[in-house]
């Protein structure tokens, strides 16, 4: 496979290794311990009388799993390997509405109380809702050119190799 580099420094840096593997983490803690990471997703007050999963709520959190180790695959894809700006950039717009999706869902899993309480959030509230929040600025600032256009670094190689040969 050839790799592509069609975003800008920073952004490629950010969504082609930091991210994947930070979903990488997740989908093995999911594996690791099912129970721990669903109960890590709500208020710490909350889940003292919930410590066990049922079969359904069991089920669909490794479906998540399955659905992070996925996106990995896809992020790889498109970030990494595609030659296209316009699936790059598609990508980088979808990814943004499932970051506010993201966000909808922590929400509504850690209850008013705990999500407008900012003292008392664990690491895991921070990382869902700030993480969320840095890479949704991040995405739209790329398709907007903050960090320059999509495909120039792809451009200038083939400038180089064209200036190479001539």
């Amino acid at each position: 496979m050839k790799s592509t580099r069609l975003l800008p420094t920073i952004p490629w840096i950010i969504f082609g290794f930091i991210e994947p593997i930070l979903i990488l983490n997740v989908t093995f803690t999911i594996l690791l311990s099912p129970a721990s990471y669903a109960s890590a997703q709500t208020d710490p007050k909350l889940t003292l009388h919930y410590p066990l999963l049922s079969p359904g709520a069991y089920g669909a959190v490794l479906q998540l799993a399955n659905t992070c180790a996925m996106v990995v695959g896809l992020n790889v894809l498109l970030i990494q390997v595609a030659d296209s700006r316009r699936a790059v950039q598609g990508y980088l717009i979808l990814t943004s509405g499932t970051d506010i999706g993201h966000l909808m869902a922590t929400a509504a899993g850690m209850g008013n109380d705990y999500l407008w309480d900012v003292s008392r959030w664990d690491y895991m509230a921070w990382v869902n809702i700030v993480g969320s929040l840095l890479f949704l600025g991040v995405r739209l600032a790329t398709v907007m050119g903050a960090f320059g256009a999509i495909g120039c670094e792809e451009r200038r190689k083939v400038e180089a190799r064209q200036r190479k040969t001539n």
